[in-house]
């Protein structure tokens, strides 16, 4: 049987409005999905955005199908409640209804791969769903909102869930503090789930309304994935720079690398492949610089001083790679 033949997950769906700097990332994640995907892979890519003709003058040799999205359009998406992460879940369920017998990978534009996306490509059947990784139960997201002085969103989404009955698929469902909040920077999701995509939809609109949780649309996907399918992550080969501070960090790189496009696109997918395990070893060792420098100013200096070796390892393994990419590109 052919490669073909296995893969299950057929549309990989993005979605990028805005600002340029959002259009930089999703022309990153894109490519990076390109250097890792397997040279028989017949992924189609579909982007959602309003500026195809931007993303074109990028991607002129790229087989993507552009849907333009309109200001109506992206204020349509949002049902009504001013939620923009609600645009989310409205392209999952129209490209559901377009392709309604092929599963889908959505990914945010704040992503790009650092492996082989083969396990989201393989035939793994409706009881297997992918997201980017597990984060906290609700009782540790109560406490850890708290620590930012945030604690009434994930109090008003537990008092609002509590001995609540949810209709899921038909059946009756509740939800309790001990569920766990998935990061949807990633969605592999067989196309048997299209029947749940209403049940999202509903649940994204009702937790925002009633908790104002930013990630409400989250909490949706994850409540109704683990509860009907068995949810694997996939932070091993998918790095999601969700925070400001990365952000910024991998925004500086993604635009040095792009305003050499031309040069850099020549260099081939193996020399991409290694600078996608360069960038995400930068991005994490800033990101444990960081957490070092706050716990010697809180003195805690034990865990200070491992945070700070964490980050120069990364900095050495980011070195190595900085390296044998110059290595292969020359």
């Amino acid at each position: 049987m052919s490669q073909l033949k296995n893969v299950a997950f057929k549309n990989l769906v993005l979605l990028s409005y805005g600002s340029i700097t959002e259009s930089l990332r999703t022309i990153f994640c894109i490519l990076s999905f390109n250097a890792w995907r397997g040279i028989h892979d017949r992924t189609h890519i579909i982007l959602y955005t309003d500026k195809p003709d931007f993303f074109k003058s990028y991607l002129p040799d790229f087989d993507i199908e552009y849907v333009l999205l309109t200001a109506e359009d992206l204020t349509g998406m949002q049902a009504g409640i001013n939620f923009n992460h609600r645009i989310k879940v409205s392209v999952i369920d129209l490209t559901y209804k377009k392709y309604p017998e092929q599963s889908l990978i959505f990914v945010d534009s704040d992503t790009f791969f650092t492996g082989s996306p083969a396990p989201l490509l393989q035939n793994s059947g409706p009881e297997i769903s992918y997201m980017h990784k597990r984060e906290y139960d609700f009782n540790e997201g109560l406490e850890l909102f708290r620590s930012y002085g945030e604690g009434e969103f994930p109090e008003a989404f537990l008092n609002y869930i509590a001995g609540r009955d949810f209709d899921i698929g038909g059946e009756k469902m509740r939800f309790n503090s001990g569920d766990y909040s998935w990061n949807s920077g990633l969605l592999g999701l067989n196309s048997a789930f299209k029947k749940y995509m209403p049940d999202v939809s509903k649940l994204t609109e009702e937790f925002y309304l009633n908790s104002k949780w930013f990630v409400s649309e989250q909490l949706a996907f994850s409540l109704v994935l683990q509860r009907t399918t068995t949810i694997k992550r996939a932070d091993s080969f998918v790095f999601h720079y969700w925070s400001p501070k990365q952000k910024k960090f991998a925004d500086e790189l993604i635009l040095n690398f792009l305003s050499e496009f031309n040069e850099t696109s020549r260099k081939g997918k193996l020399a991409l492949r290694i600078l996608t395990i360069e960038w995400k070893c930068r991005i994490e060792a800033d990101q444990l610089y960081t957490a070092s420098s706050l716990a010697f100013s809180e003195r805690y200096y034990k865990y200070g001083f491992r945070k700070r070796m964490h980050s120069l390892l990364k900095v050495a393994i980011a070195s190595q790679f900085r390296i044998l990419g110059d290595f292969v590109s020359s």
